[in-house]
């Protein structure tokens, strides 16, 4: 006997195999995290925008200023000059822990200068400390750059600087200025 209805259709056979979609929510799911943990390792591993100073930076307001190495005792103010060849005492200034940026220029002798770009919180103390010193007369209207316990520079301030570019000009080799910029950058 014949069943009343026709049997139902059996299934075509499946001609390659399928993946539930459920996977390949999954799999989606699993590559944005992935790129999204690769974007926060990027950020992360980049430098500052306002690379730390290597090295201390102070800008100090020369007292005295004389001629020779430091002889006898010295004071945390008493600092020689970087080759040594004149002692200074120092006043207040300012310590530098950040710049935006330091290059090196050629100046128009042979020298060559160091330039700081300063964050706007040190161009402010900068513009206050120049403008005091320029009121003064030598040697007290100079500002001594001061880096890991020795004077680099200490040039004297005829105005106040303002814009926030610190420019160390001390007829330096260039090694010297490269030196600098790897301190200080």
């Amino acid at each position: 006997m014949q069943p009343p209805y026709p049997p139902p259709p059996q299934p075509a056979p499946p001609s390659g195999r399928r993946v539930p979609l459920v996977v390949w929510v999954a799999a989606g799911a699993f590559a944005l995290l992935i790129a999204a943990g690769a974007v926060i390792l990027l950020i992360a591993s980049r430098p500052p925008s306002d690379p730390k100073v290597k090295g201390t930076l102070q800008l100090r307001k020369v007292l005295t200023r004389t001629d020779g190495a430091c002889t006898g005792n010295t004071s945390p103010d008493t600092v020689a000059s970087e080759k040594n060849d004149a002692c200074y005492t120092l006043g207040e200034g300012m310590t530098i822990t950040r710049v935006k940026s330091v290059d090196m220029r050629v100046e128009s002798g042979n020298g060559w200068s160091v330039e700081f770009d300063l964050r706007p919180e040190d161009t402010g103390r900068l513009s206050a400390l120049t403008t005091q010193l320029a009121r003064e007369q030598p040697p007290r209207n100079a500002l001594a750059t001061v880096s890991n316990g020795r004077v680099i520079s200490a040039p004297e301030v005829t105005e106040p600087i303002t814009g926030g570019k610190l420019t160390l000009s001390g007829n330096f080799s260039r090694a010297e200025a490269e030196r600098y910029v790897k301190l200080f950058g």
